[in-house]
């Protein structure tokens, strides 16, 4: 085939592809400056990855099995809706009618809209002051609802990567009623508590017909780069 010809063929799919790629970059910069490097990276690896499988398995095969004609026929097509497309926004933004695409801006963007979440799950979750309070509403909810509470015990909290799980082991006798109003406490609580495992076994007493072993879980805000939260200090 002719160079020229090579060249005019692959130069628009290439400045495509480019746009494309720079419009991924934005958005793995905004999630790397808000909520850390690790996922975006690791999305980024495993993205990139997977599109080298793709390519290995399925490339030979297109080009070996699939004929030629065909392929030229089902590419040609693709390459003139997305180009009408493509010409249609650059004649919208020519003409002023839509804004031109403005990287820095669509970063800020995403930036903001990022940062409005994670305040957003701030808000609802402890800090670290506030977890022996916590501590404190579950025990009373438990009471209030009528539970007799045999283990209190908050275990060594779990470091993720933008917080820390802090599991409360929870075990109580009581009827169905009295832990169905725990649960509703729970679920109206300001800060997030969960119900992660729960462990029923009967008992031979009819005021106190159940035994449960619950796993409760609240969560604290970690802050990227922070140390790993406190271990709990004990246990009523």
């Amino acid at each position: 085939m002719d160079p020229l010809a090579v060249a005019i063929l692959a130069t628009p799919a290439f400045v495509a592809s480019a746009v494309e790629f720079v419009e991924a970059t934005t958005i793995v910069l905004a999630v790397g400056v808000t909520r850390g490097w690790r996922a975006p990276l690791l999305g980024t690896i495993a993205a990139t990855g997977t599109l080298a499988i793709i390519i290995a398995t399925l490339g030979v095969a297109l080009v070996t099995i699939v004929p030629e004609l065909l392929l030229k026929g089902v590419v040609g097509a693709l390459l003139l809706l997305f180009g009408l497309r493509w010409l249609r926004k650059a004649v919208l933004r020519f003409a002023g009618i839509v804004a031109i695409h403005d990287e820095e801006l669509i970063y800020r963007r995403e930036v903001a809209e990022l940062e409005a979440r994670l305040n957003a799950l701030k808000d609802r979750l402890p800090g670290e002051k506030e977890i022996p309070t916590l501590y404190r509403t579950v025990s009373d909810a438990a009471t209030a609802s009528g539970l007799g509470v045999a283990l209190f015990q908050p275990r060594p909290p779990v470091v993720r990567d933008y917080y820390s799980e802090i599991p409360i082991a929870l075990n109580a006798e009581a009827g169905y009623h009295q832990f169905g109003e725990f649960f509703e406490r729970i679920a109206k609580m300001a800060r997030v508590v969960n119900i992660t495992e729960i462990k029923l076994n009967g008992l031979n007493r009819p005021r106190v017909p159940v035994r449960a072993e619950l796993v409760l879980a609240t969560y604290m805000y970690r802050p990227i780069g922070a140390p790993p939260a406190p271990r709990p200090a004990g246990a009523r």
